[in-house]
């Protein structure tokens, strides 16, 4: 039996999940997706559980549900037979409003049908954890067309370039906090994963802020990028009590979390950055 995607996961002592297939994992809205299961069972199974399959964006908002019976209704888990190895095919389809960005394939083994789909994970018995299959893209269904206030073009590695920003202001005071809006846009697919840094260093060389995140706040993480999607990004920076008063340079850039490696900086001209950081704008701290 040919799988994609081979695992070892187990519901439990008795159910194997030994590896699954989704084709396409990019969607838009409305779209329908095909979802293989490659059940095992390791032992007998004395309860006939339901098989729980959802689609869910970065703020656990369900984007696809099926709630089933394994095989459709025709496989119960009871009839399940030691080291039988089976696929398990299924067909979802995305809500036609689905917001653009990651979206995360789940499954969960449950004693009960829930009744409310929404909360499918608190009803009856789980057996073991949430399972997370993989990370799916919706596609936008308008490219948007973004025109930052402060125009940019510095490239990170070979993946992204940072083509603008949105700041409000050229100062702020201590204790307020303030919106910087990045726009990125990626250059190829990555099988890294990169978060963003923001930073306000004032005298000293001293750290007084920084926000550091998933791109887009969790929508747009590089596992779903491709060349030319173009992200916004939104970061909160709040200045402590104790930052100075005076100069401080506000920066940003793009670094690979499992490394900690920043990727190179280059400005329009190739010059590499310092401290591959973006410089974005030259603040006065006011008290």
């Amino acid at each position: 039996m040919w799988v994609s995607r081979r695992l070892a996961a187990q519901f439990g002592d008795g159910i194997a999940l030994r590896g699954f297939d989704v084709s396409p994992r990019a969607l838009r809205p409305s779209q329908s997706f095909d979802l293989t299961l490659y059940w095992q069972a390791l032992r007998p199974i004395e309860t006939n559980y339901w098989l729980l399959i959802q689609v869910l964006d970065p703020t656990g908002q369900p984007l696809a549900h099926s709630t089933t019976l394994p095989y459709m209704g025709r496989y119960a888990t009871v009839l399940w037979k030691p080291g039988d190895l089976f696929a398990d095919h299924y067909r979802l389809s995305i809500v036609p409003d689905a917001q653009a960005g990651a979206a995360e394939l789940v499954v969960l083994f449950d004693s009960q049908q829930p009744s409310d789909e929404a909360q499918w994970t608190q009803a009856g018995q789980p057996i073991g954890d949430r399972l997370s299959l993989a990370t799916l893209k919706i596609e936008p269904t308008l490219r948007r067309v973004y025109r930052p206030m402060y125009p940019l073009s510095v490239r990170f590695g070979d993946e992204a370039r940072l083509t603008g920003f949105d700041w409000p202001a050229s100062s702020i005071r201590v204790g307020q906090t303030m919106t910087l809006t990045l726009y990125w846009q990626a250059t190829r697919p990555t099988h890294n994963d990169y978060h963003v840094f923001v930073h306000l260093i004032c005298a000293d060389s001293k750290l007084m802020a920084q926000d550091d995140s998933v791109p887009g706040r969790g929508w747009f993480p590089s596992a779903i990028w491709a060349a030319g999607d173009v992200m916004r990004d939104e970061h909160q920076l709040e200045l402590p009590p104790d930052t100075p008063a005076g100069a401080c340079t506000l920066s940003a850039g793009l670094y690979n979390f499992d490394t900690g490696d920043r990727l190179p900086a280059t400005d329009a001209s190739g010059q590499r950055l310092v401290d591959d950081r973006a410089v974005l704008a030259h603040l006065d701290i006011l008290p």
